[in-house]
């Protein structure tokens, strides 16, 4: 659903980033490769907010971000 209402542009500079920091090519981004995608956006995050950033971006809560859930916390910032 989220991705639907992400421009195809967007979409594919998203993909972009998000491949580019998927440093271990799992399909999943880890609390370190998540660090980066934001430090390269121009956000430097406390160790704090990175934590409560990931734990609300990781709607499984299996401790990775997948694509899905990358383009879904995009689509709601």
């Amino acid at each position: 659903m989220a991705s639907q209402l992400v421009s195809k542009t967007d979409k594919l500079e998203l993909g972009k980033m998000f491949s580019s920091e998927d440093k271990n090519g799992d399909g999943h981004l880890d609390k370190t490769e998540l660090v980066a995608c934001f430090k390269k956006m121009g956000y430097v995050l406390t160790d704090l907010e990175m934590k409560d950033l990931f734990e609300h971006i990781d709607i499984d809560k299996n401790g990775k971000i997948a694509y899905t859930e990358f383009i879904a916390a995009a689509v709601d910032s």
